[in-house]
């Protein structure tokens, strides 16, 4: 969508077009102004908008442009389609903070972001958070910090109500009531190798990296930062890159809270005992925040032996770590700043009470300016392609507090079936088994809301599920 915004900001003043000097067109001053100048008259201009604008809802945006290029009219539509960011959040053209007022700006939201509203409040309601947004926006970017702010899809909400919707996912306490660290139990601790690490490095580039998803409104971070994880430790491993499931993650690791929140070390441990699907064979169907029921109808594409975590804090430990691979990791992000963030190192306030779980993708230096490169799951239309950029050395936003990664991943020649919805319950539930650990023996199986069972064949002694003579002890 946002490769033919300029469209819509042509569109939105061509009436301005038709009735005043070419100066007021938004956009144009800066990047499509020698096209425009080409054209023989501001009819011309018009049939070309009028034309163009329906593009955007096309399915073959590139067919319906093309139909548009005719004779001198050509460039002009070449120029849009290759410029369209520049114009919305004035990232190259300083003309549109002046040509388009702030309410036509709100006009030019909706249509981008194909934004309808309930009732005539519920858009007031939207046009006043849009308005505050963009005073913010204005005002940030006039300090020429070494990060700016733009709209995004986030634009028409309080800080409040965006980030009780789409911050949160990350929940240590929910899923561990003793607030402990629930890599303590069984991952293991990274040690740097001493080996040499380079200065930088981006696992985008190097094709580790699947493109950038969409949680939506599901509390669903912790699963979006494990396949990510997993999916790049799979490439480094294996050289295969696949996208994986964090539906299944969502809907059958009963550990974790589905869309209520969650923590990779837990979903870790649910892909050491049961494998991962691939995204292709267990689609994402939480968008709109239900966790939906476990399914069993795929098989395992990929296996995981281990998981290590990197000392809380130490960020030379994670840049040891993120040199090897894409490295999970939880952060703050509940600030005005991460909803508006649209490019840019950012180094500013957002704390250490860690709320959303990302992947740390890649390192480097940006104008002498250090950095971690991140992988967001709120879609390629927030920040920099989906990704942001923030400062590293200080531990920002708690980037290094809570890191582990994966280890021994391996593609299933002979995968084995996803997870039924729960587990053998025709037992009663074990005693005291609401304890946050105690589905990691061997033979337990979640009966959901975080109750065990023993599997089937197995029953309950002492303090472990056995079969004949055998004893197991509690992990």
């Amino acid at each position: 969508m946002k490769t033919f915004t300029a469209l819509l900001a042509f569109a939105m003043v061509a009436s301005a077009a038709a009735n005043g000097p070419f100066a007021t067109i938004v956009c144009v001053s800066k990047k499509c102004e020698a096209e425009v100048k080409k054209l023989p008259t501001k009819a011309t201009l018009l049939e070309v908008l009028t034309c163009a604008k329906p593009c955007l809802k096309s399915d073959d945006k590139k067919t319906c442009l093309a139909a548009c290029a005719k004779g001198e009219a050509a460039p002009l539509v070449t120029c849009i389609e290759n410029n369209a960011m520049a114009c919305f959040n004035a990232k190259t053209s300083a003309a549109v903070e002046v040509a388009a007022p702030a309410t036509e700006k709100f006009e030019l939201f909706k249509t981008t972001f194909n934004k309808t509203y309930a009732s005539d409040e519920h858009e007031a309601a939207a046009r006043a958070a849009f308005l505050s947004n963009e005073a913010y926006i204005q005002e940030t970017n006039a300090k020429g910090l070494s990060y700016r702010f733009g709209h995004n899809q986030f634009s028409d909400m309080t800080v409040e109500d965006w980030s009780a919707q789409y911050v949160g996912g990350f929940d240590l306490n929910a899923t561990n009531p003793n607030n402990m660290r629930a890599s303590a139990i069984s991952a293991e601790p990274f040690v740097a190798s001493g080996s040499h690490i380079p200065n930088s490095i981006d696992w985008v580039k190097n094709g580790a990296v699947t493109p950038v998803k969409n949680q939506a409104k599901c509390g669903g971070c912790w699963s979006f930062s494990t396949t990510g994880s997993l999916e790049g430790a799979n490439f480094v491993e294996n050289k295969v890159l696949v996208s994986l499931s964090e539906q299944e993650l969502i809907s059958c690791d009963h550990q974790d809270h589905g869309c209520g929140g969650g923590i990779m070390d837990y979903a870790y441990q649910f892909v050491e005992q049961k494998g991962l699907c691939t995204e292709k064979d267990y689609g994402y169907t939480s968008g709109e925040g239900d966790s939906g029921s476990c399914k069993n109808h795929c098989k395992a594409a990929i296996s995981l032996r281990s998981f290590k975590s990197v000392s809380q804090g130490d960020e030379d430990d994670l840049k040891a770590a993120v040199a090897q691979q894409p490295v999970s990791v939880a952060i703050e992000a509940d600030h005005r700043a991460f909803q508006m963030y649209s490019g840019g190192v950012f180094d500013g306030d957002c704390g250490r009470q860690l709320d959303h779980a990302v992947l740390v993708v890649g390192y480097g230096t940006d104008n002498g300016k250090d950095y971690w490169k991140i992988k967001n799951s709120w879609s390629a239309k927030w920040g920099e392609d989906g990704y942001i950029r923030i400062s590293r050395g200080t531990d920002q936003c708690g980037v290094a507090d809570h890191a582990v990664f994966p280890t021994g991943v391996s593609k299933n020649n002979n995968p084995a079936p996803s997870p039924s919805p729960g587990g053998d319950c025709s037992q009663d539930p074990i005693e005291g088994s609401v304890s946050w650990f105690t589905c990691l023996h061997e033979n337990m199986v979640s009966c959901g809301s975080h109750q065990c069972c023993c599997k089937e064949g197995f029953q309950y002694l002492g303090k472990s599920c056995s079969s004949c003579n055998d004893e197991y002890e509690m992990l």
